[in-house]
């Protein structure tokens, strides 16, 4: 099958004021003649400029695959119940500094729901934060499925920021949001999924492919 590619070579918009602050001060110190003062404010801007990367993928053209949401490190694939007593099976999926924090649409459909629950801020490879962290919900479909996708803030990150809403039309793979910093996103796929992927396997958004819809 073909994939599409998206290009998309940059920086996310939140993270302008995290890179641009810290190199304006960098500038102003180094021509204060205060080189080390001011290679430290640089490397930070340089290291922000990194975690906000929004680096290119190239999406499946598989119709059935589910792709994952995030990159980083598969932490546990379960089937479970939901809080609604819906039999699904659950992937989480922790986002380290080092990855790049841009999440991507699972599947290609409608953003049905869209909840924003308060709570914890564990850090995110615990698993209490699966259950316990502030999170945004999301809730995808189209006509062969649905998807419910958790944007789980962690003990840095304390915003999971959603750049959809509710109603809108997605691809598979199109950016739909980001969490700052160390991060979690939990994926409950529908029961009957052939899952692609294993624990402790790293991941990328958009890219990936999780499972596939029998």
């Amino acid at each position: 099958m073909q994939r599409r590619k998206y290009f998309s070579i940059g920086i996310a918009r939140e993270g302008y004021p995290y890179i641009l602050i810290p190199l304006i001060v960098a500038l102003f110190l180094f021509v204060y003649r205060s080189p080390i003062p001011a290679s430290i404010f640089l490397l930070v801007s340089g290291g922000m400029g990194f975690f906000f990367r929004d680096p290119s993928r190239s999406i499946p053209g598989e119709a059935n695959a589910v792709v994952s949401p995030a990159d980083g490190k598969v932490m546990k694939i379960a089937p479970l119940a939901t809080p609604e007593g819906e039999n699904r099976v659950l992937v989480s999926i922790f986002l380290s500094l080092f990855d790049a924090h841009i999440n991507r649409a699972p599947i290609r459909g409608k953003i049905v729901k869209v909840h924003h629950q308060p709570g914890r801020f564990h850090p995110a490879f615990k698993e209490k934060a699966s259950r316990e962290n502030e999170r945004n919900i999301i809730i995808i479909s189209n006509q062969e499925t649905s998807i419910i996708l958790h944007q789980i803030a962690g003990i840095l990150a304390r915003k999971a920021v959603l750049w959809k809403k509710e109603g809108d039309a997605i691809l598979k793979g199109e950016k739909i949001g980001m969490i700052r910093f160390g991060s979690r996103v939990d994926l409950w796929l529908p029961a009957e999924v052939k899952i692609a992927i294993r624990p402790g396997q790293k991941l990328k958004a958009g890219s990936s492919i999780i499972g596939r819809l029998r």
